[in-house]
């Protein structure tokens, strides 16, 4: 009898294999395919880079529910969600990133309809010194689903709705109100929100936070330039603060008189305006100055 042993090699698990999808020639549709190095649209395995060579100034429309893993705008190139549309991110469980080069902009046009970027289970990096733009609707929204987390390296700058109580965001960069029409940032349930960066409310701008609580580590949420900064039901923590720019127009307040703010022990309020106008309740266990 002839015993036979068999040895098996050890196999590596396969990986997701994302594939390189380059945008050709001018300003065109998302949708049409003709328009793609593949002769297909991106999907969730997709590295998506729109005029890598800096060839053109382009404007991609997003005509269609679209979804990508990566994607990379080329200088003074604009990627924009049309009304109604949406752009899913999809790590696929693990990470995605969105380079944002100089110049550059990735918009959201509600024209009065849910106009979405989405980002799906996993982290995804937005960088660069380009910017993602939202319009004067407040019906232009960045939201998760599963574990979605945003890490915001750049501007995200405009009017609308940021987590919708869907998505940790951790902000590094800048998110800005610029518009009356109301930017509201409303932080995930799984996860407080995350600012080193700046919360800013200018020129008029009305900023939103509810409903959470914001880590605000070394960071600043700013009222400037007559910018107004409105809470409901949020805790500010960490060693960050708030500042009000030198006008007396600038304001910190609530949706109602029973709103609160809790001001935590090493948070800061600072800075020249008015808080409250008889319409919020302070926790202030750190500093007002």
């Amino acid at each position: 009898i002839i015993a036979l042993t068999l040895i098996f090699a050890a196999v590596p698990l396969a990986t997701a294999v994302t594939i390189d999808i380059k945008w050709l020639g001018g300003s065109g549709t998302w949708s049409t395919s003709e328009n793609w190095s593949t002769d297909s649209l991106p999907g969730g395995n997709s590295n998506t880079q729109i005029d890598p060579l800096n060839s053109f100034n382009v404007t991609v429309n997003v005509d269609t529910a679209a979804t990508t893993t990566n994607l990379t705008i080329g200088t003074n190139d604009t990627v924009s969600v049309a009304n109604t549309r949406s752009l899913t991110f999809d790590p696929q469980s693990a990470t995605a990133s969105i380079v944002l080069n100089a110049g550059s902009s990735l918009a959201l046009n509600s024209a009065g309809n849910a106009t979405s970027l989405v980002f799906a289970d996993g982290t995804t990096t937005a960088s660069g010194s380009g910017t993602i733009d939202l319009n004067n609707k407040s019906n232009n929204l960045i939201t998760g689903s599963g574990a979605a987390t945003l890490i915001n390296q750049t501007t995200i700058q405009g009017a609308g709705q940021l987590s919708a109580n869907s998505l940790i965001v951790n902000n590094q960069g800048t998110i800005a109100a610029l518009y009356a029409t109301t930017r509201v940032f409303d932080p995930s349930a799984s996860a407080d929100g995350l600012n080193s960066g700046t919360l800013k409310a200018a020129s008029g701008g009305l900023l939103q936070l509810i409903n959470g609580e914001i880590n605000n580590t070394s960071g600043t949420a700013l009222a400037d330039n007559g910018g107004q900064v409105e809470l409901s039901g949020i805790t500010l923590a960490g060693s960050g603060s708030i500042h009000l720019s030198g006008q007396n127009n600038n304001r910190i307040y609530g949706q109602n008189t029973a709103t609160t703010l809790t001001n935590s022990s090493g948070h800061t309020i600072r800075g020249y305006g008015q808080i409250g106008i008889n319409q919020l309740l302070l926790q202030n266990s750190g500093t007002i100055e």
